[in-house]
């Protein structure tokens, strides 16, 4: 969480089937719980892709974390663009969120003085999901305005399991895209600071939102996600694309 900020924005990130919406839920209720004021958004996709069901931008199939955009689309520059206009309305939905909190967060019952309850904003996908979905060429405008949307984020959560455990929970997705997807979120989630990385497939939401929880309440080390430090690996890599 940036300065100044009421609220600490964390991210749960990761391949479909992973948790991350069970989690969300599970971590607002634990803060509520301890008296905090929380709440949950979904962070993925932008206005056109919720118009089309998520087709429009990949040839008439459901665009995903394991289905690269700027692979199914018409292009690298139609999909970079889609990838800048997802990056800012992710932005839009996170700034409502934590001036919801400003307004709404409770000052801790039963103490004394101004001090207030923890403040709690959950995103249900991050701008590491955007990463993963379009992939873009790194020190591309929509690499910079995920980046950009990174730093917002005292930690990223990236929920995984094995691949069968994953398509036992999401039978929509396919051995091929969850391993595309499982092998993205670990290229772009290494050069970001402030990771924890868990395996739910043993793991009940209660105990991944748990961990979340005691990750984000411990003493900070590093750069926040998408500062110039964190995502110097990434900008490097020296990879072609989109």
């Amino acid at each position: 969480m940036r300065r100044g900020c009421a609220a600490t924005v964390i991210g749960l990130a990761g391949p479909d089937g992973a948790g991350k919406t069970a989690a969300s839920r599970a971590l607002v209720a634990l803060v509520r719980q301890q008296g905090g004021w929380a709440a949950a958004i979904h962070a993925y996709g932008c206005v056109v892709c919720r118009r089309t069901g998520g087709h429009a931008a990949t040839g008439g199939r459901r665009a995903s974390p394991g289905r690269p955009v700027a692979r199914l689309w018409l292009g690298d520059r139609l999909a970079g663009a889609h990838a800048v206009v997802d990056a800012l309305e992710l932005r839009l939905r996170v700034s409502v969120a934590t001036r919801s909190a400003r307004a709404h967060a409770p000052g801790a019952r039963g103490r004394a003085g101004p001090q207030r309850a923890p403040a709690l904003v959950v995103t249900d996908r991050t701008p590491l999901d955007g990463l993963v979905k379009f992939d873009p060429r790194p020190g591309s405008i929509a690499a910079r305005a995920f980046a950009a949307q990174l730093r917002r984020y005292r930690l990223l959560a990236i929920l995984d399991a094995p691949v069968a455990v994953l398509i036992a929970r999401d039978p929509s997705s396919t051995i091929a895209e969850l391993t595309r997807s499982r092998e993205g979120f670990a290229r772009h989630g290494r050069s970001l600071a402030r990771v924890l990385s868990i395996d739910t497939g043993a793991l009940t939401p209660v105990e991944v939102a748990v961990r979340v929880l005691a990750a984000a309440s411990a003493p900070l080390a590093g750069p926040a996600p998408g500062t110039a430090d964190a995502a110097a690996a990434h900008a490097t890599d020296g990879r072609a694309g989109a």
